[in-house]
């Protein structure tokens, strides 16, 4: 792999247009929630070298801090654009857990808009997480001595593999995470096309995509929190009660935040379910 080096950092910056756009779409509490994230964040767009093609994250973090802050890597879920980062979220997520004191990146995967490659879901697109410790060293701000690791549906798929190999993250919060494609596959049979696609659909593939299967090689001293909403009807619930108790039984430190009666998505920007991210990320400050 070629050396990594960011190659630009440009500012996002919320438009009038966009601000219009917004007061049509989003609720009052919203929109000031935005504004208020701006006034406090630099949201920047990153572009960087050696991942053998043009690799691009989104990169937030407060615009007064001092010091190196906890890093926080922020994996989506979806396939292709399906998912993919907008500007909205931008300031939703990623600059609202930056104004409580953290710099937060999330790759634009492969099949994003603006990237290049094939979306593999879980494949050479790793590339694009497994780089960002050495991304994040290269700025002033980001102290890769504590680096948590986000990971929502797809994403949390992501994130156990990212674990399996790599000895830097310190956390995991795992939102609704997909840890057995064969499960999503027989409750969800539209997903058979989508495996075959991106990564050729075979049983050697969709095992090393489905953390369930092999739980004994995830690392013992990273905290694993399992959010998930009971009557999830995109991945199971039981999905993920099933991956905390094969954790447990395997010795390793994992908990399932059960959320009763709630769906797929739960990090709305009006969601109570945000003080789990925010408790969560409070561990990285005395890693």
């Amino acid at each position: 792999m070629a050396v990594l080096m960011i190659s630009s950092r440009q500012q996002v910056e919320i438009s009038d247009h966009v601000r219009n756009l917004w007061r049509e779409k989003l609720s009052p509490a919203s929109q000031s929630m935005t504004e208020q994230v701006n006034g406090l964040t630099k949201i920047e767009r990153v572009t960087f070298d050696g991942v053998g093609r043009k690799g691009v994250a989104h990169l937030a973090y407060p615009k007064n801090s001092t010091g190196r802050l906890p890093c926080v890597i922020w994996i989506r879920g979806g396939y292709k654009d399906f998912g993919a980062w907008n500007m909205y979220q931008y300031f939703a997520f990623l600059g609202r857990l930056a104004a409580e004191g953290y710099c937060v990146i999330a790759p634009n995967l492969p099949g994003s808009p603006g990237t290049e490659g094939h979306d593999e879901y879980g494949g050479d697109d790793l590339r694009d997480v497994a780089v960002l410790r050495d991304l994040l060293a290269q700025l002033p701000m980001a102290d890769i001595a504590r680096i948590g690791v986000v990971g929502v549906s797809r994403g949390g798929m992501m994130a156990l593999m990212t674990a399996r190999k790599e000895s830097w993250i310190r956390t995991m919060l795992l939102v609704a995470p997909i840890t057995d494609l064969y499960s999503v596959q027989r409750s969800r049979p539209e997903f058979r096309p989508l495996f075959e696609e991106a990564f050729g659909g075979s049983d050697a593939e969709m095992t090393g995509r489905s953390a369930i299967r092999w739980v004994k090689d995830l690392p013992a001293g990273v905290p694993i929190t399992v959010l998930h909403g009971t009557t999830d009807d995109r991945v199971a619930f039981v999905d993920s009660e099933r991956f905390v108790s094969e954790c447990v039984s395997a010795g390793k430190n994992a908990t399932l935040l059960a959320l009763p009666g709630e769906g797929h998505g739960l990090l709305g920007p009006e969601s109570k379910n945000w003080t789990h991210v925010v408790e969560w990320a409070a561990s990285l400050r005395g890693a």
